[in-house]
Formats: C-alpha cells, sequence, structure tokens
C-alpha cells in the first residue's frame, strides 16, 4: 500500500488561511467603520441644508430677526468646524479600510503561493503512484508471461 499524500507545510498553508481569515475580517470592521464615518458626515452635512433651509423660510417669512442671524451663524460656524473634522476622520477612516484592503491582498497571495506549491507536489505524487502502477502491471504482465513461457516449455518436454 502506498503511503498516503503529505503536505509538509500544511502548517504554514493552515496558519496563511488562518492570517488571511483574521486580515479580512479586519477588513470588514474598516468598511464599517467607514461606513460609519460616511454617515456621521452626512448627518452634519444633512443638519447644515436643514439648517439653511430653515433660515430661508423664515427670511422669506418675514420673521427672521437679528438674534435668528446671530444663532444661525453660531450654529452654522459649530458645524462647518464639525463637517471638516468628520470629513478628516471619514479620510482616516478611508486610509484605514484600504490598508487592510491592502494587507488582505498581501494574505490571500500568500496563502495562493502555498496552495499552488501543494497542488504542484499532489499532482507529483498522484503521477509517482500511477508511475508505481504502471510498473507494477508490467511485473506482473511480465511474470504470467513468464509462468506462460515456462509452461509450455515443460508441457513440451
Amino acid at each position: 500500500m502506498p503511503k498516503r499524500f503529505k503536505f509538509r507545510l500544511e502548517a504554514v498553508l493552515k496558519h496563511r488561511k488562518q492570517v488571511e481569515d483574521e486580515k479580512a475580517g479586519a477588513l470588514g470592521r474598516a468598511v464599517l467603520m467607514r461606513q460609519e464615518a460616511e454617515a456621521a458626515l452626512q448627518a452634519v452635512l444633512d443638519a447644515q441644508t436643514d439648517l439653511n433651509r430653515k433660515r430661508a423660510e423664515l427670511q422669506h417669512s418675514g420673521r427672521f430677526t437679528a438674534m435668528d442671524l446671530e444663532e444661525h451663524v453660531r450654529y452654522l460656524s459649530a458645524l462647518q468646524a464639525k463637517e471638516v473634522e468628520r470629513r478628516r476622520h471619514l479620510e482616516r477612516q478611508r486610509q484605514a479600510e484600504e490598508a487592510a484592503r491592502q494587507e488582505l491582498v498581501l494574505a490571500r497571495q500568500e496563502r495562493e503561493v502555498l496552495d499552488r506549491l501543494r497542488e504542484n507536489q499532489h499532482l507529483e505524487y498522484l503521477k509517482e503512484l500511477d508511475a508505481a502502477d504502471a510498473k507494477l502491471i508490467d511485473e506482473l504482465a511480465t511474470q504470467a508471461h513468464a509462468r506462460k513461457i515456462l509452461g509450455i516449455e515443460r508441457s513440451g518436454t
């Protein structure tokens, strides 16, 4: 019975698969954080739009006072500062997501190298099995032929 196929780097391959899974999880978390940052920025932009819409309504109705203007300017200024901060945060999250994506690509490439090596070694193992089978069949055929010849010579004498 021929020995079973054994990939000597199986432990390394298993470790690389685990690393790849961890990197995929990190990418997933980074995507969620980027989406949350986008939503936070959109909330500020929506608040600015809403504030400007309310100001326009008040101005149109003629009920817009100097105090309203002062409050509007103060709140708009705060929202603009928040927007700048949220845009910076979003950019950091995008960079973190891209870094996580690159790490995943690298981990996948490292795992695929071992996958290809394992596949090539397995194919080589199968070729060796086929060659051993062919050799055994040839030997059995040769022995059967020799017995047949010997059997004919013995019966002829």
